[in-house]
């Protein structure tokens, strides 16, 4: 990222929802790069490809999967997906495109909440993933409705582990991103981005003292890792087959 895009990143009110993705991401990747290094992955609903980067030096194949008309993220490049899912895809939800046990590595990074049928999205990944291989998926705990109406669900480990047992897979590792301050911050930031204030009133709330705030809770979760706490932004999943 270049300065500017940079000075975006770290003053953009999603900051502490986007960075906790990004850094559990990164944290799983890094964890388990000898089983991940020259692998081939398959990223369903993959949008503009946000965290290939991640995996950009364990050598992963990197492929994506979305519907045409994608959504995209602005705080990163723009990058097309490979595959565009099938036009009778929200009646099957079936990955047609793809054989059995055809990728080393399935993501699906804050798809889940959108999918209308999470039993079926779990059958197709276990038929595309090869024996041993993994499933990483991330998905909102607390966050306010988006993507309207394609917003269906809030989902836990508990539902995730049932999933699992249900489709012969099982949870590796499990990340609760966000302590309840960056809750609590990105809260604040989402309410004032949706009252009708002008934009010059918003800026002095946001940068006086939402900001301020948003940046010493992004340094307290560096330093906040309770794996018991029940407030939160939200999971990442690390699920092997």
């Amino acid at each position: 990222m270049n300065i500017k895009t940079t000075i975006k990143y770290y003053v953009n009110p999603d900051l502490l929802e986007k960075s906790s993705i990004l850094d559990s991401i990164n944290y799983i990747a890094n964890k388990y790069r000898k089983r991940l290094t020259n692998k081939k992955l398959l990223d369903i609903g993959c949008g503009s490809k946000p965290y290939k980067q991640s995996f950009k030096q364990l050598g992963i194949t990197y492929e994506g999967i979305d519907f045409e008309n994608f959504s995209v993220n602005y705080s990163f490049k723009r990058t097309a997906p490979d595959y565009y899912f099938s036009k009778n895809y929200l009646n099957d939800f079936k990955l047609s495109q793809f054989n059995d046990d055809s990728y080393d590595i399935v993501t699906a990074f804050q798809v889940l909440e959108h999918h209308e049928n999470i039993d079926m999205f779990f059958s197709e990944t276990c038929r595309i993933l090869k024996q041993g291989g993994y499933l990483l998926i991330s998905f909102p705990f607390i966050w306010e409705l988006h993507e309207e109406p394609n917003d269906f669900q809030r989902l836990t480990h508990y539902k995730i582990k049932k999933l699992c047992i249900t489709h012969g897979l099982r949870m590796k590792e499990v990340v609760k991103r966000g302590s309840t301050l960056s809750v609590i911050s990105q809260l604040l930031n989402l309410s004032l981005k949706n009252m009708h204030l002008k934009p010059f009133i918003k800026n002095c709330i946001y940068f006086g003292l939402f900001c301020p705030l948003q940046t010493f809770s992004s340094f307290y979760d560096k330093q906040s890792q309770n794996l018991r706490r029940k407030i939160f932004l939200g999971y990442t999943i690390l699920i092997i087959k």
